[in-house]
């Protein structure tokens, strides 16, 4: 009985703290100062910046070369207004590659704990192993290759760019683990009393180093989001510039930007 009570903790313990995990990339990770919103989904086609919705006209907008296009017809703007769209695209192209450098550090913060914690309970799985870093490198590439630069789709107001990267891959990849290491706590529930303790040594370190891991490198990209933060709440102040209307009488408004 009392085997089978130390095989309960210790599968408790484990499961608990890889559960927790994206809840320590998140709570330790960075304080940003500002919360980004769109009714759009955004994305690049070409050099243009364009925003898609189903819900409300116009459906598609467009800024690209200095012109603003909604649902395949060019805006009529004045000069002032034509100002403002080239302010706005420029800001944007100052973004994208902010935010895209770090959503692809985010996917190596999560892919390090991921990979170290695999090798510390399934050392002789060399196929998670090696699936593991494929995803990586996957991974990584699909964060270059996206057009993006606000994480639009998420509406927790507490979700970053870094925490919206890692949970993800996270709810991928655990339940691999997880299996595994299962495994291991199964067999030191028929083995001895050393061995128990060597497993719950093991765990405790593992815990401490993937804390202070993840935790330790997404504090070290808090500058780089605060300063992509600055530059949205500014595009936002350009955007609220803008006096042109579409036609339904509605103001532009991609983006919504609010202090948190």
């Amino acid at each position: 009985m009392k085997r089978c009570n130390t095989l309960l903790f210790y599968s408790g313990m484990f499961l608990s703290m890889l559960i927790a995990m994206p809840v320590v990339a998140k709570n330790n990770s960075v304080n940003v100062s500002c919360n980004i919103a769109s009714d759009y989904q955004p994305g690049m086609q070409g050099q243009a910046f364009v925003f898609k919705r189903d819900n409300a006209k116009p459906n598609i907008v467009a800024i690209g070369g200095g012109r603003l296009f909604f649902d395949g017809q060019e805006a009529k703007l004045s000069a002032n207004d034509k100002k403002v769209i080239a302010d706005m695209e420029s800001q944007m192209r100052r973004l994208v590659p902010q935010v895209r450098g770090i959503a692809v550090d985010s996917v190596d913060i999560a892919f390090s704990a991921l990979i170290e914690t695999a090798k510390a309970f399934s050392p002789g799985d060399k196929k998670l192993q090696e699936t593991l870093a494929k995803a990586r490198i996957e991974s990584n590439k699909r964060v270059r290759d996206r057009d993006f630069f606000v994480n639009a789709g998420n509406t927790k107001q507490d979700a970053t760019v870094i925490d919206a990267t890692i949970a993800p891959i996270f709810a991928d990849y655990i339940p691999s683990i997880v299996g595994n290491a299962v495994g291991d706590v199964v067999s030191m529930a028929f083995g001895d009393e050393a061995k128990a303790k060597e497993f719950e040594a093991r765990m405790k370190t593992m815990e401490a180093t993937l804390e202070k891991e993840v935790s330790s490198r997404a504090k070290a990209l808090e500058p780089r989001l605060e300063n992509f933060c600055k530059g949205m709440k500014q595009l936002d102040k350009t955007e609220n510039t803008l006096s042109y209307q579409f036609p339904s009488g509605n103001a532009l408004e991609l983006f919504k930007v609010s202090e948190h």
